[in-house]
């Protein structure tokens, strides 16, 4: 790193607050620190997708750390039995509001076909009773 700032934001997942659709424009990085994991769905900007678990289980293939690739659009749900995953994402060299991109899932469904159905079984976000569409 050069110097400049890279700063740590902490977030909880659950089944009624699943990580919405985005897109951040620098690299990012998930960190695992407690409860269950958390299924993450990328699509790559070359076209290509990766579906990575993300929690405490490496002998199980889960990943305690996740390298999330700039412009990568993501998403994520919890899984497991306790419903709750807490962790963290770093980036660098740190987020202003204009780099971050809310992904609308017909428009990326059509851009990646080959998981358009499983990109429309994780949850959109709740607020008040409302679920989320749209920047607000």
């Amino acid at each position: 790193m050069d110097g400049l700032p890279a700063p740590l934001l902490y977030f909880m997942v659950t089944p009624g607050a699943p990580v919405r659709l985005h897109r951040i424009r620098n690299d990012q990085l998930y960190h695992y620190y407690l409860g269950d994991p958390i299924e993450v769905l990328m699509l790559r900007v070359d076209g290509t997708t990766e579906r990575v678990v993300v929690g405490p289980d490496v002998g199980g293939g889960q990943l305690v750390q996740l390298l999330i690739p700039g412009n990568t659009f993501h998403t994520a749900r919890v899984i497991g039995r306790r419903r709750w995953f807490l962790g963290a994402s770093t980036e660098w060299p740190g987020v202003e509001p204009a780099d971050v991109e809310i992904g609308d899932i017909d428009t990326l469904a059509a851009k990646y076909p080959r998981v358009a159905d499983d990109l429309r079984t994780f949850p959109v976000p709740v607020l008040e009773g409302r679920a989320l569409s749209r920047p607000e």
